[in-house]
């Protein structure tokens, strides 16, 4: 039996984690994905006499913000301060370790990805959400309320 009734992990991983990775990708205003509502404000303030402190106090919060989002990313998908296999030799390693270990790899890639994809622009989020996120996750609803009337269901 899976924790929390969930479904076993390679069923998870198709679902939630993936759909929640790009999600938080998106959310986190970096510039692979353009969705800035005020981007002419930072050619502003990179243009004019704006103190320095002022921009690299901007940069912290977005990093800052990244880091809050692998950090909750890495509780809620990946298990948290949890040992990824139940064993002697992974249990005696504290959890802040393993939260710390989740939350790199999740920035990691949040960096590995801006540098690699292209900047979307908003109509393509929006297209994206719209024809392929939300259809996805409707079957997804679908396929797991008919596993759960079948005699192969976890959830007694």
């Amino acid at each position: 039996v899976a924790m929390f009734d969930q479904p076993p992990r390679p069923t998870r991983c198709i679902g939630k984690r993936n759909l929640g990775h790009i999600v938080n990708v998106v959310r986190r205003n970096r510039a692979d994905v353009d969705v800035l509502d005020a981007s002419g404000i930072s050619v502003f303030l990179e243009a004019s006499a704006v103190d320095t402190c002022q921009l690299v106090q901007l940069n912290k919060a977005e990093y800052a913000n990244m880091w809050l989002i692998s950090v909750l990313a890495s509780i809620m998908f990946l298990g948290g301060w949890l040992p990824p296999i139940d064993s002697d030799f992974f249990n005696w390693i504290p959890g802040w370790i393993w939260l710390g270990i989740k939350t790199c790899a999740v920035v990691t890639l949040f960096i590995w990805i801006r540098a690699t994809l292209p900047r979307f622009r908003y109509d393509q989020i929006m297209r994206l959400g719209w024809k392929i996120f939300i259809p996805l996750t409707l079957v997804w609803l679908i396929v797991i309320g008919l596993w759960m009337q079948t005699p192969f269901t976890i959830w007694k």
